[in-house]
């Protein structure tokens, strides 16, 4: 059995006589046998085996060598962030300046296996936004992790891990997943102002900076104001125009009904009397006189209408607003500046 002799003048070499005080040759060949079964089951692939039966050698006697073969079924059962750790013992382990060959080798071995290892280790960022490190009770599968470590890259091993904050009450979860060597950033979100450095989710909004960022809130209501106050005006000029040609129609048909008056007077009509011949004439006159009233009632409207959709719409400041009303034959209306 080469590996029963290996680990036993191993073992021997390594404890002073104080720690094997510790133990009875009972337990000494208990744990003699654990590790060398433990080595024997890495060699056939049995990982799972081995493993429990390095770990419990290992909790009886801390070789470098036994420490070595722990870390490399560690990381076999994909335990890789377990597996730096005993990596780390070996190479921290102190050395005598006569002390075993194989002790030498252990930490040579050790040095060069946790150096490809570490690239391979997963690692979470958990950022926290909405609260304070110091409010929230941060976990990962359930172990507490302390608030000096978040926001810091946390190791973990591949596969899916369960991270979750708790602040006063408030529960906020995540379920990720990494492939080996994959590092993430997790957000935890509370209510309240965020002090996470994670970029915001789908829905949720960035206050703009101090000065008025064009792209934030206060753009779209300045150009929405803008807008509005550009089809105000539009609408009060043709407000003005419809005003305008209602009164220039109104005086047109005024003029027409005056001319039929005039005409009506100068027939057979006698103190607002006609005869049947002028019948035609009178039909034609009231109905002039109709269609001359709306003419101007839809010109006051208008004008009216238009006149105060140009004075309340929002005003440019770089020019001055005027009203001018003119009047012209048969015509009327006002120009200005708004």
């Amino acid at each position: 059995m080469r590996h029963w002799v290996w680990l036993g003048t191993i073992w021997l070499g390594l404890l002073p006589a104080t720690g094997w005080a510790q133990f009875s040759d009972a337990e000494r060949s208990v744990a003699r046998d654990l590790g060398n079964e433990g080595i024997d089951l890495y060699e056939k692939g049995r990982y799972p085996d081995a493993l429990q039966r390095l770990e419990r050698a290992y909790a009886v006697l801390k070789a470098p060598t036994l420490a070595l073969w722990l870390a490399r079924t560690l990381e076999k059962n994909g335990k890789l962030v377990e597996a730096a750790e005993r990596y780390r013992e070996v190479i921290r382990t102190p050395l005598e300046a006569d002390a075993p060959q194989v002790f030498v080798e252990a930490q040579a071995s050790a040095k060069a296996e946790q150096a490809k290892l570490e690239p391979r280790i997963p690692a979470v960022t958990v950022v926290l936004d909405g609260a304070e490190a110091s409010e929230v009770e941060v976990s990962i599968d359930g172990t507490p992790v302390k608030s000096a470590l978040v926001g810091l890259p946390f190791p973990l091993n591949p596969g899916t891990h369960a991270i979750e904050g708790n602040r006063a009450g408030t529960t906020a979860a995540e379920s990720v997943t990494f492939a080996e060597g994959e590092k993430k950033s997790v957000a935890l979100r509370f209510g309240g102002a965020s002090t996470g450095a994670m970029p915001p989710r789908g829905g949720e909004t960035t206050p703009p900076p101090v000065g008025g960022d064009p792209a934030g809130p206060a753009g779209p209501v300045a150009d929405q104001g803008a807008e509005d106050g550009s089809l105000q005006r539009t609408l009060g000029w043709v407000g003005l125009g419809v005003g305008g040609a209602g009164l220039v129609f109104g005086g047109v048909t005024g003029l027409m009904v005056l001319s039929k008056k005039s005409a009506l007077d100068d027939g057979d009509c006698l103190d607002g009397a006609c005869g049947p011949s002028e019948r035609s004439q009178v039909e034609s006159y009231n109905s002039m006189r109709t269609l001359s009233t709306v003419g101007f009632v839809v010109g006051g409207v208008g004008l009216a209408a238009g006149a105060t959709l140009l004075l309340t719409a929002p005003r440019d400041e770089s020019a001055a607003a005027y009203v001018s009303p003119w009047v012209g034959l048969a015509s009327a209306g006002v120009a200005g500046r708004f």
